[in-house]
């Protein structure tokens, strides 16, 4: 199959004759003489046989080793572009490159180009295409890395998942302080309880648990809060410094939980975010450009919509309050049971919420 790249729309009536070459030929561009000689985009078509243009080709070429006498289009605007990036540093032309070509009963057209022996002929000039190519260059490399970890994790025996926590303590209290209220205030909130249902939703084996960074204010109601967290293995207690004027803390967040997987040796394949705060969203961009698998716990109906698009998993934290007795919530949980069903469907409310 021949994906079109959205240059050309072959006319069914004639596009079960045209014939497509396998290998890469070179052909030699010019600019289009009815282009430059000012006609209209009906009188520029040049009368292509069997082919249907949604754009008039600024150039027109030839088979570089004469085997053909018949005139080769650019398919599409990729083609057009590199002979465009091409033309920057040879006005003149003729621009040599290689294409792979669809040939009908007049005419060839090129729908793509083969940058790998244009970056051998014109060496490393290649890198400065147009903006276009290099985006598309850097698209399909960011894509092929996360292919070969893809690859590479399915290789693997199925180990437990290594597992970041990193908690915005400010907003999960708060949002339970809110959801609480409606719900009759029964349940405290246990960070221990909602990390280990982390650990263990949707995860066969369960998680491994490496770390848990907890961040808040160091407010002195709460010392022994903080020192309780200090003390329990694996635990961290991030304090947050006030800034008069504004809260400094989703930005200490980002920078801390970045920075710590940046270290060397911290192997870690899973970040769960507790927050339902959509300035967190950059952040998951960014751990997903790092190929880590992001997954979100907060209260659904105090959560940006967006932060939930942006998560593999999303849990519910409400689950605490439907089911008072967490120890056999997390015994539910660890069986599989269907909670998410309820709790994980990321489009549910999403309507509502937009």
């Amino acid at each position: 199959m021949v994906v079109n790249c959205g240059g050309n729309v072959p006319d069914t009536a004639s596009s079960a004759q045209q014939r497509l070459e396998a290998k890469p030929v070179w052909v030699n561009f010019l600019p289009n003489p009815k282009i430059r000689e000012g006609k209209t985009e009906e009188e520029s078509s040049l009368g292509v046989i069997g082919v249907r243009s949604r754009f008039i080709s600024k150039f027109i070429g030839r088979l570089s080793d004469g085997s053909s006498s018949k005139v080769v289009f650019p398919g599409n605007l990729h083609v057009e572009n590199v002979i465009e990036s091409l033309k920057e540093s040879d006005p003149i032309g003729p621009w040599e490159v290689p294409v792979y070509l669809r040939e009908s009963a007049s005419v060839f057209t090129a729908y793509q180009v083969n940058l790998e022996m244009l970056k051998e002929k014109i060496g490393p000039t290649i890198t400065q295409l147009s903006p276009y190519l290099q985006e598309r260059q850097a698209r399909l490399e960011q894509e092929l890395d996360r292919l070969k970890s893809l690859v590479e994790r399915l290789a693997r025996p199925q180990l437990p998942e290594r597992m970041l926590a990193v908690i915005d303590y400010q907003n999960i209290a708060k949002s339970f302080r809110e959801i609480s209220k409606v719900n009759g205030g029964k349940t405290p909130l246990m960070i221990d309880e909602i990390v280990e249902a982390a650990r263990l939703w949707d995860a066969t084996p369960p998680r491994n648990l490496i770390k848990v960074l907890i961040f808040d204010f160091n407010d002195s109601n709460y010392l022994d809060l903080y020192r309780l967290w200090g003390n329990r293995q694996k635990f961290k207690f991030c304090p947050v410094q006030p800034v008069p004027g504004s809260n400094p803390t989703d930005k200490v967040i980002i920078e801390q939980t970045l920075a710590l997987l940046s270290k060397e040796g911290l192997e870690i394949e899973r970040v769960w975010l507790f927050s339902g705060d959509s300035d967190f969203v950059p952040l998951l961009d960014e751990l997903k450009r790092r190929h880590y698998r992001v997954s979100v716990a907060a209260f659904r109906r105090v959560t940006a919509v967006k932060l939930i698009a942006e998560a593999e998993h999303f849990l519910d934290l409400e689950i605490f309050f439907r089911l008072q007795d967490s120890q056999e919530l997390l015994r539910l949980i660890a069986e599989g049971c269907k909670l998410k069903v309820i709790t994980d469907d990321k489009h549910s409310s999403d309507s509502e919420k937009s």
